[in-house]
């Protein structure tokens, strides 16, 4: 929980707060090709990245994120990629290079024109403070390094432009004692023995042909059971379960139900999963949940319980959230931070979605998740503070990862759904997907979606719920006139300025006899539902 200091409650733009904006993009990465080889005892990395740009306006250098990485050697080439290094370096030109903060400036040595397409080879090292994380072994388990990239932690295991802005396909590749396994984004190409420096290891190469942000990169090395009994979702989609290997007798309480959602979340977005396996690896020391890395969602232990933990508990939610990330932060991802609820609304709605599907013939279910999840989003605006969803101004970045992208998102969804219907609600969603799939969108981009399929206008909505900081406060009051006429008064209380939403409204009399066990009524006001546009002061009377 964000800790408030002395005078600071409400505020959520704190002292050093700024604006941020996304930064430009002067190239693209066709395809990342990357090696790395882990070293336990020193907790160290050596990589070596090779890079093919295409540049979008005319550059005599570019520019990468990388945080306490050292740079040994960077070569250029025009030629098309080839595997070995020392064949591609046949062709290279060695090119000159500075860092400055958590920059890595490479000097081209010539101007490349709008459109020219060149290749880098990038040799470094490291030792890194975040991103990529060993965890020693402890309690009879075995040693494990994984790498977290969200939201800007690629930069310190690898050059890249650590922004969800850039998409691109990637080859991983990992060499690690034999002992280990390697499980990363993508399908698995090779796993051969190598010698390394007279050392017996396994080469992992995973493969990723789908555009992802820098973020959803993974990396996981263990000692690890898999135990989803080379399970596949109906015969095209391998689904991959790896845990601790003293933990394999739990696995299957926390997983059993992957291939039932997976069914559920295709059909009510009419969009197929789109890649081409998934995994869950349960990692030690994992300080989040879950993380969507593509195909590879890594998680905390306490996904684990045993049979008796598993009376009262399911790991329900979180599985299903990393899993509905696939599609909503994977598959399409936030063009910026500001709007990363299009990633954790969306993923958390989808959770009440499937609790919807799951417990359909008892509703109330449903609707009490729901309400859990707006009472989150309350919780946080009544004791800290309040913001818009999407806001450009802020302190930190992990700031905006809180129960207003998560929670309020999710209810806002919940909102939405309801305002347009059903059914175009479930066809907007295919829409969006169908038009922004391997691309990156932002709010706007979702509201002219929602527009272009239900007819409605919908800018006044996303003012006021996605644009706008507070929700409304209501003091209602009501008192009987006399036997045929009730007042009811609204008011809207909180500092911000009026809510302008439809509002239910039902009356029902109280009892006044019971015959065998059975209430009659005297009357009942509203058959059906009121809907009254509710200002900061509205009376409406109700004749019964």
């Amino acid at each position: 929980m964000l800790a408030i200091e002395p005078g600071e409650k409400n505020q959520f733009e704190l002292e050093g707060s700024k604006t941020y904006y996304s930064p430009d993009i002067s190239f693209s990465v066709d395809k990342m090709w990357l090696e790395v080889e882990p070293d336990f005892a020193s907790k160290t990395i050596r990589g070596r990245q090779q890079l093919k740009i295409t540049t979008r306006q005319d550059l005599d250098k570019l520019e990468l994120d990388s945080a306490g990485l050292t740079m040994e050697s960077i070569y250029h080439s025009s030629a098309d990629f080839v595997m070995d290094e020392n064949r591609f370096l046949i062709k290279n030109e060695k090119l000159d290079f500075d860092t400055e903060g958590e920059k890595l400036i490479i000097q081209l040595n010539k101007v490349y024109k709008e459109g020219s397409k060149f290749h880098l080879l990038i040799n470094y090292n490291g030792k890194p403070e975040r991103g990529f994380n060993f965890v020693k072994s402890y309690n009879g388990t075995s040693k494990q390094a994984w790498t977290q990239g969200e939201p800007e932690e690629s930069k310190y295991w690898f050059p890249c432009l650590d922004h969800p802005q850039l998409k691109y396909p990637r080859e991983i590749s990992v060499i690690v004692p034999e002992e280990f396994i390697v499980i990363s984004n993508g399908e698995l190409n090779i796993a051969d023995q190598a010698d390394v420096q007279g050392k017996k290891k396994i080469k992992y190469v995973w493969e990723e042909l789908n555009p992802n942000p820098t973020y959803s990169t993974c990396i996981v090395v263990g000692q690890f059971t898999e135990t989803s009994r080379r399970e596949n979702y109906e015969g095209r989609v391998p689904l991959r379960y790896y845990v601790p290997k003293d933990r394999a007798k739990d696995a299957d309480r926390s997983f059993k139900d992957t291939e039932k959602m997976m069914r559920f979340f295709e059909g009510y977005f009419s969009t197929s999963y789109p890649f081409e396996k998934y995994s869950q690896i349960v990692i030690n020391d994992f300080p989040y949940g879950g993380m969507e890395n593509t195909t590879c969602t890594t998680l905390y232990t306490d996904i684990l319980h045993d049979e008796i933990a598993h009376i009262d508990y399911n790991s329900n939610d979180v599985v299903s959230h990393e899993l509905a990330h696939q599609w909503f932060g994977d598959f399409i991802t936030c063009r910026d931070w500001q709007h990363i609820w299009l990633n954790e609304g969306f993923a958390t709605y989808c959770e009440a979605l499937y609790i919807e599907h799951i417990y359909n013939t008892t509703p109330h279910e449903f609707q009490y998740y729901v309400l859990e999840m707006i009472n989150g989003y309350l919780d946080e605006a009544t004791n800290l503070y309040k913001r818009p969803i999407v806001t450009k101004l802020y302190r930190d970045l992990d700031d905006l990862f809180d129960a207003h992208s998560y929670n309020k998102g999710g209810t806002v969804l919940h909102m939405l759904r309801h305002h347009v219907g059903e059914d175009d609600f479930k066809s907007s969603l295919k829409l969006y997907l169908d038009t922004f799939g391997n691309r990156t969108a932002e709010s706007d981009d979702l509201r002219q979606i929602f527009e272009q399929v239900s007819g409605k206008s919908l800018q006044q909505f996303f003012d006021q719920w996605v644009f706008r900081k507070g929700h409304p406060e209501l003091n209602i009051d009501i008192s009987v006139l006399d036997t045929n006429k009730l007042k009811i008064k609204v008011v809207q209380i909180q500092e911000e300025d009026a809510f302008v939403f439809p509002l239910e409204i039902k009356i029902v009399a109280s009892p006044v006899q019971e015959n065998n066990g059975k209430r009659t009524y005297k009357r009942t006001c509203i058959k059906g539902s009121v809907l009254k546009e509710v200002n900061r002061s509205t009376e409406e009377l109700c004749k019964t």
